[in-house]
This record gives structure tokens, sequence and C-alpha cells, in this order.
């Protein structure tokens, strides 16, 4: 009886049953084994489940979008075919229109209508237009004398499609009308050369009435060789010439001013003292001044005989030094009340 206790008073088994309760202890992990399996299995079937529905509801929101962007995509594309039709159609109306409005406009339209793709019977009206107008535009042209114009007229003529001879008859004219003006500015350029060489360059001494003629002379030609496009260079001489001539032509009109205006004084008894005031004036005086001087003392001039005494002139110089050409009368009133105080 104590051989079957073990240590500690616990009944000692026999090797059968170990033996069997090791058998049922490994039954007992195949089926804990098997039962995780399964487990396992079921989990991985279930995930492989929920991932075919994402699938799925992937599939169908995808679908959805791709019909939903399709149908997106054919609005744009009829509204932009409306668009389109309407911008052909105001094209083509603005084609029709133009077709009173002249060469620049209708030609305008046309190339809006062809950018805008028209119907073709709609463009080739309104080129047989345009033909007609610049084949009369271009005639109009020919019978002038204006080169910008004929060159303008030229190209819009050969871009319409003009007939060839038409286009002939105006590059001919252009041609001519190119030479005459060629001829022209020549003409041009001669003639102020000569008027640069003539006697205002030339050094001789000349009345200031000869010198304003040729300082007019030269002025006129070189506006004209302005207008016919003679070199610069040459301009730029005639100008420093003129400019000079003019200061020449002034000092002879402000000495022939003053001549006249001592011998005036002369004439009608002017005293030593006016004498020296006109001097004075002259000295610091302008030209305007000096002219203006001449209408005062002109004006007085029928009443030179009943001018009594010289102070009358110092007093009339004193006051031209002073006032300016908008301050001094010039009426005869004036002076017979200035003179007879």
């Amino acid at each position: 009886m104590d051989e079957l206790r073990g240590s500690g008073g616990v009944p000692r088994l026999d090797s059968a049953t170990e033996e069997e309760l090791a058998r049922a202890a490994a039954r007992q992990k195949q089926v804990q084994a098997a039962q995780q399996k399964e487990v396992e299995a079921a989990a991985a079937r279930q995930r492989e489940e929920e991932e075919r529905l994402r699938e799925e509801r992937k599939a169908e929101v995808a679908g959805a979008s791709k019909e939903l962007e399709e149908a997106l995509e054919a609005v744009q594309r009829q509204r932009t075919q409306v668009q389109v039709e309407h911008e052909r159609e105001r094209a083509a109306q603005s084609l029709a229109d133009a077709r009173k409005g002249g060469m620049v406009p209708l030609r305008s339209a046309l190339e809006e209508a062809k950018a805008k793709r028209v119907e073709p019977e709609i463009i080739s009206r309104g080129e047989s237009w345009l033909r007609e107008l610049a084949a009369k535009s271009l005639t109009e042209a020919m019978k002038g004398e204006d080169v910008e114009a004929l060159r303008a007229a030229l190209h819009t003529a050969k871009w319409a499609a003009v007939e060839k001879a038409v286009c002939e008859d105006g590059v001919a004219r252009l041609r001519r009308l190119l030479k005459e003006e060629m001829e022209k500015r020549e003409r041009a350029r001669r003639r102020l050369s000569d008027a640069m060489e003539g006697r205002l360059s030339s050094g001789c001494v000349l009345s200031w009435r000869r010198l304003s003629d040729a300082v007019k002379r030269l002025r006129a030609r070189l506006d004209k060789a302005r207008a016919r496009g003679v070199q610069t260079s040459l301009i730029s001489r005639g100008e420093a010439l003129l400019r000079s001539s003019r200061q020449a032509m002034a000092t002879k009109i402000e000495t022939k001013l003053l001549q006249d205006l001592c011998a005036f004084l002369d004439s009608s008894g002017g005293s030593a003292r006016s004498s020296q005031l006109l001097v004075q004036f002259c000295r610091h005086g302008s030209l305007k001044k000096l002219h203006l001087l001449k209408r005062w003392l002109g004006v007085t001039a029928p009443l030179g005989r009943e001018l009594k005494k010289s102070h009358v002139f110092e007093e009339l110089l004193r006051r031209v030094l002073i006032l300016t050409p908008e301050e001094a009368p010039l009426s005869s009133e004036f002076f017979l009340v200035f003179a007879f105080r």
C-alpha cells in the first residue's frame, strides 16, 4: 500500500494510466489546434469577403463616376458646339453687315469669318464682295498721285485676288508715280541748292528788301524739300543758313527803321535830347518795340508841322521805353490828346 503512494502522499499512477492521460492530452491539443485553424480560416474568409465587398463598392463608385464624367463631358461638348455655332452665325452676320462699311471692315470681317470656319458659301460671297471693293479702290487710287494710297490699294487687291490685269495696271501706275516723285525730289533738291548757293551765301551786301525776298525764297524751298523727302543733311544746312540770314535781315531792318526814325525826327525838328533817347532805345529795345515806335511816329506824321516843341518827342520816346506793345495805344486820338494836352 505504501508502494502505491509517491512522495508527498500523492497516489502514483501506473504506466498504462499515464499513457492514457498523455494520449488524451495530445488529442485535446489536436482539437484545440484544429479549432484554432478553423477560427483563423473563418477570419480569413471574413477578411476576403470584406475586401471583395470593398472592391465591388469601389467598382460601383468608379462606374458611377465614369458615367457622370462622361455625361458632363457630353454636356460640355454640346455647350461648346452651341457656342461655336453662335460665333459662326455672328461672324456671318458681321460679314454681311461689313459689306456696306467699306474695304477695311469687310476685310477684317472676312478674316474673322475664316477663323470661325463659317460656311464656304458665305466665305465665297465675302471674298467676291472684297474683290469688287478692292478693284474699285485700286482704280480710284490709280487716278490720283498718292503713292502710299496706291501701294496700300495694290496690297489689298493682291490679297483679295483681284484680276491680274487690273493689278498689273496698278503696278505700272505705281512705277510711274515713283519715277515722278524721284524727279520732283531731285528738282526740289536742286532748287534748294540753288537758293543756298545764291546771294545768301555769296557774301555780297544786299538791301534789306532783297535780303527779305531771298529769305522768303529759301524758306519756301526748304518747305518743298522737306515735303519731297530731300536728304536731311542738305535740309539741315539750309535751316542753318536760314537762321543766319534771318538774323542778318533783322539787323538790316533795325538799321533801316533807325534811319527812318532819325530822318523823321530831323524833318520834325527833333532835339539832340531826342536823338540820345532814340540811340538808347535802339541799344536796349527790341525789334518789335522798334516797329511799334515807327508806327507811333507814323501816326503823328500828319501833325508834324503842328508840333511846336521838341519835348513832345522826348516825352514820346520816354513812354516808348517803358510801355509794352500791349499797353501802348495806337489811335490818332491818343496823339492828339498827348501832343496838345
